[in-house]
């Protein structure tokens, strides 16, 4: 199974981030980054992911979409790294504008980490 370009997909690939990536936390969101392996090519991919715990299936798409229009919309580059969003507990009683807050937040962390190595 390949994965979309742009998109991290195969379940066992996800489980490995969950299992040794690095872990950057907001209030609505974590991000787990890891270093793009270059055999892929050069642009990073990116998931996004709301575990059932946040709802029914209409609410988890709903954060979805907040999170993938909040990462078009902040527009940070992150060059060398693969990240998975994930929608955290606390978001329900969030409004978008927090989610867009968050979202700049983790991906400057990020992007620093890429300026720094």
């Amino acid at each position: 199974m390949s994965a979309l370009k742009g998109t991290i997909k195969p379940t066992d690939e996800i489980s490995l981030f969950f299992k040794d990536a690095q872990r950057t936390f907001t209030d609505t969101i974590m991000a787990l980054q890891k270093r793009k392996n270059l055999k892929r090519g050069t642009s990073s991919r990116v998931a996004y992911i709301a575990g059932k715990k946040l709802g029914s299936a209409p609410e988890r798409n709903k954060l979805k979409r907040w999170m993938r229009e909040a990462k078009r919309e902040v527009d940070i580059t992150l060059s060398s790294y693969d990240v998975i969003y994930v929608a955290r507990k606390g978001i329900g009683s969030s409004c978008y504008k927090d989610y867009l807050k968050d979202m700049e937040t983790i991906n400057k962390r990020i992007a620093r980490l890429d300026m720094s190595e």
